[in-house]
């Protein structure tokens, strides 16, 4: 744990759980390919304990090389070092694509099976947390895609989008409203219960307020829906009219609330 804050890991973030900046096994093969003397001059000098944490420190250097040229100007001594100029003008290049071979994984590495250590257990929950955060986002996304290509090409005509928003639905509008309605939530219970995520009854209680801002999330988007109404009344998919009270409409209307505070009541005696 020592290593990862002073290496500047947040131990309030799910980045805490970072792996160190390591190779792949190609990147590997590319780094030997040009030789560990071209990178560190007296590498087959040093100790064979030292050498096994070379392609590491190598790593780091390399992954964090957007950073360095920020830091450091142009004509810092920094980059004069064998590393940056050994193959002149065309090091950096060459080293940027290098980069593009480097893996920074959370916890666990399937390429190496490295494994973190020293990781409190708060820092698994506020990986799920971010790990549900772009799920929730990647299926919305696919789920506006579906419904913008079901939608009537004469959609213009009866409002259904949204002007200033071409290809975009008020469907979709509401999706994406909804999609930072939640990602706001989330944030606002991570930065407001760290020290609650340390026990298994906060866990629980987070877990259920995120499943409640997500549920509230759905009902208001298919609510924006049924309130959509053609000349007619209903809503229009490819030429089919839902009527406004039918079944399907109703599944997410209003009444569904009270279905939904009961399943709340039963979550909470599990709880107990």
């Amino acid at each position: 744990m020592c290593g990862r804050i002073l290496a500047g890991n947040n131990p309030a973030t799910a980045e805490f759980a970072s792996l160190p900046p390591h190779f792949t096994e190609e990147g590997l093969r590319e780094v030997e390919g040009i030789g560990w003397e071209k990178f560190i001059p007296s590498f087959h000098q040093l100790p064979l304990s030292f050498r096994k944490c070379v392609p590491f420190f190598l790593a780091s250097v390399v992954y964090h090389l957007p950073t360095l040229e920020e830091w450091f100007p142009g004509d810092h001594d920094i980059w004069s070092i064998p590393m940056f100029s050994m193959f002149g003008s065309q090091t950096m290049q060459m080293l940027k694509g290098l980069r593009d071979k480097i893996l920074v994984k959370q916890q666990f590495c399937a390429d190496c099976h490295m494994t973190a250590s020293g990781i409190p257990s708060k820092i698994d929950y506020l990986m799920h947390v971010q790990a549900l955060r772009q799920e929730l986002k990647n299926d919305m996304e696919v789920t506006i895609t579906r419904v913008n290509r079901v939608l009537p090409e004469n959609a213009d005509e009866h409002g259904e989008r949204v002007p200033g928003m071409q290809g975009e639905s008020s469907f979709s509008r509401a999706m994406l409203e909804g999609i930072q309605s939640i990602n706001t939530r989330l944030e606002s219970i991570e930065k407001r219960d760290k020290n609650v995520l340390n026990t298994p009854e906060g866990v629980k209680a987070m877990r259920k307020e995120i499943q409640k801002a997500i549920r509230k999330e759905i009902q208001n988007i298919w609510k924006v829906i049924n309130t959509r109404k053609e000349r007619g009344g209903g809503i229009r998919r490819r030429g089919i009219i839902v009527p406004p009270g039918s079944a399907r409409n109703m599944e997410y209307e209003g009444h569904e609330e009270g279905r939904h505070d009961a399943e709340d009541n039963e979550d909470e005696d599990e709880d107990e």
